[in-house]
């Protein structure tokens, strides 16, 4: 009906009932005001947005629930409507905001919650509102607190933020409703966490014993309660927590090794209970949670208490996880000891000493358990192969160490190395360490040696025969003037008693002279006159006269002995080289002659004063000839040029004669005996020289050498 009459506005009302057309019904309810009187026009209106939201005329809807809740705000029904509005339009601000207000407006607790909580959501996740959207959830949980969800998001993002006070608040309240012991659990550690970052440690305490009331082993609560134990000066509970905690299989490793570790330290340095600090380690051991500090201390603490067991297991993993190889060594040399001293059990120590024998490939200790026989032959054989070259390398930097002498002459044994053994054997009667049982090893190993080089000893061909530091000018114009030497102060024949009388003709084929004459042969040295008898019977020494001269005593019988061959060889090679004065005159008297030489030659060589100087320079002068007169000048000029020291040259060249000798000889121990073997003098002269000739002797050139020769053992 048209018009503007209030019986219009009722037909027309009465004409759209309820599920007619919304557009008819939005229009009967419109300008109801003088009609109905306020209240009821605010009905009509709210009735008339929920018929224009039908129609779709939702900018129309919009203003009419708005109208209601501004006149309204308290009242769920404009909020409503509002709200699905909101929705149909798609404005998420909009729809928050209605549901904010539903949350209050709506009379039941559990609805506002759930309203308040997707609010927040709408805020958080799509506004990205975190303030306001934290608010919402604040508002739920104190309208519900039951709202697990609520709770949960609140309680985060407080927790998120260190807001102390506040989640205790939440946690407080929360408990009172909270029935899941996994989640109550988890609220008292929460409040523990919290008053122990305040400071309360009592109450945490309390809070941390509802924890392992529900939950013994609790990894976060048995760490916090370690933490505050050691706070208050409660140490043995803080230890007890800690180690349990460290035996969790559940726990995460690091914690379990940070609070073992912890305990170990309470147990040891607080408590005075060292055995049971260790417990823990080892079971952070057996668990495979330790690591390399660990392992050292474990391996200190075990052996502190004599538990060798798990020392020598800690000993055997650091063994070969040392950053250095010193490091590495000393663990596996501990581990030695433990086995071999403390166990009773060397034999279970064959990694130990494979380990310190890769380390320190010539080690004492491990070799002396190696030769002990407690380990499997085949593998002992090993390790001795392997060691013997360092062994060697060793003995030739220091070759006065008896008792690395001894182990090579076992090893060497127990490897079948017959010319090994016999130059250890010999370098230690040199040192004074033999015996009888020595003694006849050697003998019985000269009888399987060949008593005459089998080649030429040609220096060309074997530049390790002579020592190296034996060349240059000195050793040149010592062989140009050896025959002068001899003729301006002796010695000659005459000086050993012997004469024509005593000269063995070569025609006689006097077994001595043949044996002689293989060795001249040998050294190149050509015709030679043999003298047999003279002053002393053992005698025998070679002259550089202008026949080269040997004088034999007549108690010296073929086949030579070792001694006398190694003499023989020793006295030929030196009248090869010009060096015989060094077996008649002391050093200081060559190194004299060397100067006077020069001083002749018309060089005056800078040197000491010399005693004997000036009466070896008259000497010379007279007994020198015009051919070695035309080529000293020469000789003069390279030694001075050369700056060679003449004692150092006169020790190298002893050195050269002595190699020759300890070849020849096989047993070296003949070689330097001033009397009877093994003593070769206490002067530091002395000491160098059989330094010199032992590290030779020790060497693998010497064994070379000899089998070159043809003289090795057999």
């Amino acid at each position: 009906m048209g018009g503007d009459s209030l019986a219009a506005k009722y037909a027309n009302l009465e004409l759209a009932p309820p599920g007619c057309d919304p557009r008819r019904r939005t229009r009967a309810l419109s300008g109801l005001e003088d009609a109905l009187g306020p209240q009821a026009s605010l009905a009509a209106t709210l009735l008339s947005g929920w018929n224009q939201l039908a129609a779709h005329e939702l900018e129309g809807a919009l203003a009419s629930f708005r109208s209601v809740t501004t006149a309204l705000p308290f009242e769920a029904a404009g909020w409503e409507g509002l709200r699905a509005t909101a929705e149909a339009l798609g404005d998420r601000r909009l729809l928050a905001e209605c549901l904010a207000a539903l949350g209050d407006a709506i009379q039941d607790d559990a609805e506002g919650a759930a309203c308040w909580e997707a609010a927040a959501t709408v805020l958080l996740d799509e506004l990205g509102e975190p303030g306001m959207g934290e608010a919402a959830l604040t508002r739920a949980v104190e309208r519900d607190i039951r709202r697990f969800d609520a709770f949960d998001r609140l309680f985060r993002a407080v927790r998120a933020r260190k807001d102390g006070p506040k989640l205790l608040a939440l946690t407080e309240a929360r408990l009172a409703v909270a029935d899941d012991s996994e989640e109550i659990v988890k609220l008292y550690w929460e409040r523990a966490r919290v008053l122990r970052s305040s400071g309360d440690r009592a109450a945490a305490l309390a809070a941390l014993e509802n924890v392992t009331l529900l939950e013994p082993d609790h990894v976060g609560a048995l760490a916090l309660s370690g933490e505050i134990f050691i706070g208050s000066g409660q140490f043995a509970e803080a230890a007890e927590n800690l180690a349990r905690l460290a035996r969790l299989e559940d726990a995460p490793a690091q914690q379990r090794l940070m609070s073992g570790v912890a305990a170990a330290d309470l147990y040891e340095n607080k408590l005075g209970q060292a055995a049971r600090g260790l417990e823990v380690l080892e079971a952070l051991q057996a668990a495979g949670l330790t690591t390399l500090p660990v392992r050292e201390r474990l391996a200190r603490s075990a052996a502190r208490l004599e538990s060798w067991e798990s020392a020598v297991t800690a000993l055997e993993l650091l063994m070969n996880e040392r950053e250095t190889s010193a490091q590495r060594a000393e663990a596996a040399r501990l581990a030695l000891a433990i086995h071999r001293d403390h166990r009773g059990h060397p034999e279970q120590a064959a990694a130990a000493v494979e380990r310190l024998l890769t380390e320190l490939p010539a080690d004492g200790e491990a070799l002396d358990l190696v030769l002990s026989g407690v380990l499997p032959e085949a593998h002992a054989h090993a390790l001795l192969e392997r060691s013997r070259h360092a062994l060697v390398d060793s003995l030739v930097r220091e070759p006065l160490d008896g008792d690395q002498l001894v182990r090579l002459a076992q090893v060497s044994e127990r490897l079948g190395l017959a010319p090994l053994r016999q130059a250890a054997l010999g370098a230690l009667v040199t040192l004074g360490r033999g015996g009888p049982d020595i003694d006849q090893e050697l003998t019985r190993l000269e009888q399987r040696v060949a008593s005459l080089p089998q080649i030429a000893i040609d220096e060309a061909a074997l530049p390790e025969l002579s020592d190296p530091e034996d060349h240059g000018p000195i050793p040149a114009l010592m062989r140009e003037l050896a025959s002068t030497f001899v003729e301006a102060i002796g010695p000659g024949l005459a000086a050993f008693g012997v004469g024509k009388k005593e000269r063995v003709d070569p025609r006689v084929g006097l077994p001595l002279r043949n044996e002689v004459a293989a060795w001249a042969g040998a050294l190149g040295l050509g015709d030679f006159d043999l003298y047999v008898g003279g002053q002393d019977p053992n005698l025998i020494v070679a002259l550089p006269l202008e026949v080269p001269a040997v004088v034999i005593g007549a108690a010296v019988k073929v086949p030579l002995s070792p001694p006398a061959r190694s003499q023989l060889a020793r006295e030929l090679f030196a009248l090869k080289r010009g060096w015989t004065l060094v077996r008649h005159r002391a050093p200081q008297d060559i190194a004299a002659l060397i100067v006077a030489a020069c001083r002749l030659g018309g060089v005056d060589y800078p040197s000491p004063q010399y005693a004997m100087l000036a009466e070896f320079q008259r000497a010379l002068s007279k007994e020198i000839s015009r051919k070695v007169k035309k080529v000293l000048p020469e000789l003069a000029a390279q030694v001075a040029q050369s700056r060679q020291e003449p004692l150092a040259a006169v020790a190298a060249a002893t050195s050269s004669l002595d190699r020759l000798a300890a070849i020849a000889a096989g047993d070296v121990s003949w070689v330097l005996s001033t009397g009877r073997r093994g003593e070769w003098g206490a002067s530091l002269e002395g000491e160098q020289r059989a330094r010199r000739l032992l590290s030779f002797v020790l060497s693998p050139g010497y064994l070379a050498l000899r089998e070159k020769l043809g003289m090795g053992v057999r």
